[in-house]
């Protein structure tokens, strides 16, 4: 999926445990002040278990 622009997802995630879930990167991002705009690409994710950042970001941007 591309995003129209790539965030900082590391300010936003600051706090998750990982591995976890969708639901869990949005609620995390909202209580940290994501917009709409980031909360609507987490959002869009895939539902499945996230090992690390580095799994959210390929899964919203693809392979770097």
């Amino acid at each position: 999926m591309n995003a129209p622009e790539q965030v900082d997802l590391s300010k936003y995630l600051d706090g998750v445990r990982y591995p976890c879930q969708r639901d869990e990167l949005l609620q995390t991002a909202a209580a940290q002040g994501a917009g709409d705009g980031v909360l609507g690409q987490i959002g869009k994710l895939p539902e499945q278990d996230y090992a690390d950042i580095g799994g959210v970001t390929r899964a919203l941007y693809g392979e770097p």
